[in-house]
């Protein structure tokens, strides 16, 4: 665990940050370049971008808040201002809607943009998890002892200003000490081991990235590679969730564990893949021009001269 990048004062700047926009910023450059070879603009790649990626980080802190109400009526300013607490699927459903209506204003075919888009999301996600085990948030659950080496035990993080463990990045460790009193003491220098599941979904979702590369260049209809992505993320967030160990407590007034909550996402995700992949399986692909221009078609043959008219002459006119 690595959570501060550098210090400024007595501020940490947290690597976490760093590393989304890193993420996005490679995602745009790739979407820029395939966007080019389909005929979108990329100054229209550009304005989608930047406002998804504000919606995102609005939508995924307003899903988390709605799954806590109760915690949230009672600290309000502390959720709305935490450095955690994001979800992603509420992250991705906001730049969604907001994606629909902006392709339907600005005239774009929407599954163009999302064949576009989708391995984009893919690589950032990548960044943004190898954020999370560097911060240690979302981290797994408890190794069994006889597999403990198996595991990742997230050292301390001791405040630069008192010395002391600090309230922030200390998730897994904060929880162990109230949660597991007579395997982790006081004294302890680290959590006890848990499942790198953050590097789990990493490697998987830059998985996903290279098939979803790969599927790009051999599509045969428009929302192939978005429905790729909804179904194969979708997979994995599922599995996944069975080894998260930071979220335990319920939702929604007791209803749901917040991992059961991100699951019955994932089907809903699987299920509208699925939807895209069948629907849409027998429509044709646009073929584009050599700079991402629709080829103008051919001029209409000219009429054959009739057998029963005299031939012209060389510089003859016709009055």
């Amino acid at each position: 665990m690595h959570p501060v990048l550098f210090h400024i004062g007595s501020f940490n700047i947290a690597c976490y940050g760093p590393l989304i926009a890193l993420g996005v910023l490679l995602g745009v450059y790739l979407m820029v370049r395939r966007g080019k070879a389909v005929g979108i603009a990329p100054e229209f790649i550009l304005d989608l971008t930047f406002y998804c990626v504000i919606l995102g980080f609005v939508g995924s802190r307003v899903f988390f808040i709605l799954g806590d109400l109760g915690g949230f009526a009672q600290t309000p300013w502390a959720y709305i201002f935490s450095r955690q607490g994001y979800v992603f699927f509420g992250g991705l459903l906001s730049a969604l809607l907001f994606a629909i209506w902006f392709v339907h204003y600005r005239r774009v075919e929407p599954w163009q943009i999302g064949d576009v888009a989708a391995p984009s999301i893919a690589l950032a996600h990548t960044f943004g998890r190898i954020g999370c085990f560097l911060s240690g948030c979302c981290y797994g659950r408890v190794c069994d002892p006889a597999h403990g080496h198996c595991g990742v035990s997230f050292p301390v993080f001791q405040d630069p200003q008192t010395g002391q463990p600090s309230q922030m990045f200390n998730f897994a460790y904060w929880d162990h000490l109230t949660r597991y009193p007579d395997r982790l003491g006081p004294g302890a220098t680290g959590s006890l081991p848990v499942i790198p599941v953050q590097l789990y979904e990493a490697a998987a979702n830059l998985l996903i990235f290279a098939v979803l590369t790969w599927l790009w260049r051999r599509r045969r209809f428009r929302g192939q590679v978005f429905a790729a992505y909804l179904m194969m993320y979708g997979a994995v967030r599922f599995t996944l969730e069975f080894y998260r160990g930071d979220y335990d407590n319920t939702v929604f007034y007791g209803l749901l564990q917040r991992g059961q909550m991100s699951q019955a996402l994932c089907v809903l995700a699987i299920a509208a893949g699925a939807a895209i992949w069948w629907f849409r399986r027998g429509t044709a692909l646009e073929i584009m021009g050599s700079k991402g221009q629709p080829p103008i078609p051919a001029p209409p043959p000219s009429e054959p001269p009739r057998a029963d008219s005299p031939p012209r002459r060389k510089g003859s006119r016709r009055h």
